[in-house]
């Protein structure tokens, strides 16, 4: 897929089915199964996506409830060290709740967002 085309909306569907399909990965280090280290510059959810966009659009998730995540400060301002699907992301991705920003969700039975509704398609 070539992620520079698609909008916000579809960026932020990817990012969220990615940590949708990781959420019952066993995690050592954080205190949630799921959680995608995302501290160091190497460390993409999405390969194609670049990190600083990745970040930004993790933050939108983070936001509206979406995604759960670690801080840390920095000189440079908020960072993430790690993020995981909150039980709301979860709920959008399966289509048992509407997505409180503008999502599209690209699966089997796709899921299209528009605002505070999601379109099943």
């Amino acid at each position: 897929m070539e992620y520079a085309k698609l909008k916000d909306g579809e960026l932020r569907g990817v990012l969220l089915r990615a940590l949708y399909e990781r959420r019952r990965e066993t995690n050592r280090v954080f205190p949630r199964d799921g959680a995608v280290e995302v501290q160091d510059p190497s460390v993409l959810l999405v390969e194609g996506i670049p990190k600083k966009e990745q970040d930004r659009l993790l933050f939108h998730l983070i936001d509206v409830g979406l995604v759960d995540h670690i801080p840390i400060r920095s000189i440079a301002g908020p960072r993430l060290l790690a993020v995981w699907i909150s039980s709301s992301g979860i709920d959008v991705v399966e289509g048992n709740r509407p997505a409180p920003i503008a999502i599209t969700i690209h699966a089997t039975n796709a899921q299209v967002g528009d605002g505070n509704t999601l379109h099943h398609t």
